[in-house]
Order: C-alpha cells, then sequence, then structure tokens
C-alpha cells in the first residue's frame, strides 16, 4: 500500500533526484561525443577499463560505492577493438550536486572526450575551487578475455592490454 510523506512537497525527491543528475551527466557527454568525438566509443556501451593496478585502485578509493562487492579482473583484448582514454574527473565533476551551465558542460565534455586532465583546468563548484587527481579510465569497444576466471580471486587489477593488431 503507498502512503504519501506528508512533508514532501516537491516535484521530485532526492533520491529521484541524484538518479537525474547522474543521468544528466551521462547523457550530456553523449551528446558531445556525436558532435565532436564520433571516432570515440561511447561511454553508454563501453567496457570501463583501467590501465593499470594502480589505476583501478584508485578509482577503488575513490568511487567504492560504486565497485561494491564487485571483483576485480585483470582482462586482454582478443578481436579488434577500438577505445578511448579519458579522466574520470570530468565525469564526477558533472555528477556534482550543483548547477552547471550549458556552455560549461560543452566545456567539460570537450574536455572529456579531448583526454584532458580535470586537474590542469580551474573548476569551481559552488564558488569554491574543485579538483581531483585524474583517474584514467579506457572506454573499449571489443572482446575481452579474464587472465584469472576463478571469481573466489580478486585480481586487484582490471588493466587494459592489446593484444589485437
Amino acid at each position: 500500500m503507498f502512503i504519501p510523506n506528508p512533508d514532501f512537497t516537491g516535484d521530485i525527491t532526492p533520491f529521484q533526484f541524484n538518479i537525474m543528475r547522474e543521468y544528466m551527466a551521462e547523457y550530456n557527454l553523449e551528446l558531445g561525443r556525436e558532435a565532436h568525438f564520433k571516432n570515440h566509443p561511447s561511454r553508454l556501451n563501453a567496457i570501463y577499463l583501467f590501465e593499470s593496478s594502480d589505476e583501478a585502485r584508485h578509482y577503488y578509493q575513490v568511487h567504492q560505492e560504486h565497485v561494491g562487492g564487485r571483483i576485480l579482473k585483470r582482462v586482454k583484448s582478443v578481436t579488434a577493438c577500438i577505445y578511448s582514454k579519458h579522466d574520470l574527473g570530468w565525469v564526477d565533476f558533472l555528477r556534482l550536486a550543483h548547477s552547471v551551465d550549458t556552455i560549461s558542460t560543452d566545456n567539460v565534455s570537450k574536455a572529456y572526450w579531448s583526454g584532458a586532465k580535470v586537474e590542469d583546468y580551474e573548476l569551481l563548484s559552488m564558488g569554491k575551487r574543485w579538483t581531483q587527481p585524474p583517474i584514467i579510465e579506457v572506454l573499449f569497444l571489443g572482446r575481452v578475455e579474464v587472465y584469472n576466471r576463478d571469481l573466489d580471486c580478486d585480481d586487484q587489477y582490471s588493466g587494459f592490454e592489446s593484444h589485437t593488431q
């Protein structure tokens, strides 16, 4: 049975707002890719990889809620593939609970897709300087093979190695 919350007076709940903010970040990045970087894989259908165990550990430290109980595995590409490398900090910036105007969103998208690092720019969030050390993700389209398929073993590495020509 549905019981309305008498204290809620808004149009959407904080939960819905957070989902919409994350969706809008992905949507705006995809618009930027379509407009300026069509040769890059879309974030909407790519596999997310890291180049090294250090990058995977760094991602885990910053995004523990996303990694959760997932097992990190080392993989290699086994078919023809396309990939691009980007600083995840741009995505994190777009997902912050702040307002970003259209021009800034477009500039952030271009910086993300061009491979620029967040730490090389001056970003403001709610009037305060915002930055973070880079976390380089690899957006990968192709097939990968796991080196060690044992699910009881966390490789602590989800590195990207291309073994195709």
